[in-house]
Formats: C-alpha cells, structure tokens, sequence
C-alpha cells in the first residue's frame, strides 16, 4: 500500500511541525521547535508539553541538561533523548565552527559566575578548562574528566591535552634548535 502525500497547502497549521514546513522554522517558539525535534512520542504526554517542561530554566538550562542520565531517557526513551543530546552536541560544535567567542571573563567574579550557572546542576564533581583568547573572551569550555560526588583525580597532563587537542595548529611538531639545525 503506498503512503499518503500531501501537499503543503493541504496541511493544518494546528502541529508545530506543520507551522514549521509552511509557514518556517522563524515563526515557531522555542518550545515548538523543540516539539519539532522531538517528534510523536510513545509515551503519556504530547511533545510540546514535554517541550514545555525541557524549557523551563529557558534554552541556557536546556544546553546545561544531561539526556543520558536514566531520567531523561525514562521520560524522553532511549532513541528522543539520543536524538537531542546530538542535536544540542551539533549546535555546540557549529557555535565553536563559526568562531563566535563567549562572554568577557577578566575578573574573577565574572568566572565565578559563569562557572555557577554552567555547573550548578552537576551531580558531581567534574575538572575542565576555560580557554580564553588574548583578550580574555572565552573560547572554548572543555569538561577534561568527572569524579564521583566528593572527588575526582585528575594529573596536569590530562589538562595540556585538552588545551592541545583543542589548539593543535599553534603547537610546534619538532623542537627548534637555536642554531637551526
């Protein structure tokens, strides 16, 4: 039996998903683009709903959130939660790709702050690195290892590597020699 088509005139606007192809992506809030992603779900609520939940701390909370902690996946299963932890994973890489530079962190209150809204969630303890250009604007927020809830070992090795794998062009291959040579 072949499937149904239709034509985009022929759809109601009453799913966001149908707002979207007629009317574009622009038109639609945060929590029906987010439905969008989501798509139908099996489970008891209806994605904008779930969306809606998702949204609450707004798209900054949504960033912060974890999908592949037992909750989500309860909540979301195991396929809606993969496919938003890799679209939140593509908007994170895309931003880094354009070269768009985070906020100013001069001060060290201005990196107390960004640091307590970014881990105020976290369950437990985690190391990471804040890489930072010449002029102090944030480049890169790179998480190098998690510990347990009171704990976490790490060695200064694991952080050079996480600035290097992040900065491999500007590091040399082969030491100079002062002669040349």
């Amino acid at each position: 039996m072949a499937q149904p088509t239709y034509r985009v005139s022929e759809l109601s606007d009453a799913q966001p998903q149908e707002r979207l192809i007629r009317r574009g992506p622009d038109t639609l809030s945060d929590a029906e683009v987010l439905a969008c992603v989501l798509g139908p779900t099996s489970r008891r609520h209806a994605p904008l709903a779930i969306a809606d939940a998702l949204l609450a701390d707004g798209l900054d909370g949504l960033a912060r959130q974890e999908f592949n902690t037992h909750r989500h996946v309860a909540i979301l299963g195991l396929s809606t939660a993969s496919r938003l932890a890799a679209v939140l994973e593509l908007a994170r890489r895309i931003r880094m790709a354009q070269g768009t530079t985070g906020p100013w962190l001069a001060h060290s209150e201005q990196i107390a702050t960004y640091l307590h809204a970014r881990a105020a969630q976290w369950p437990q303890e985690r190391v990471g690195a804040l890489l930072l250009d010449s002029r102090l604007r944030l480049l890169a927020d790179r998480e190098i290892v998690r510990g347990s809830l009171e704990n976490v070992s790490i060695t200064p090795r694991e952080v050079l590597r996480c600035a290097f794998r992040r900065f491999r062009p500007l590091v040399p291959t082969k030491a100079a020699t002062v002669d040349g040579a």
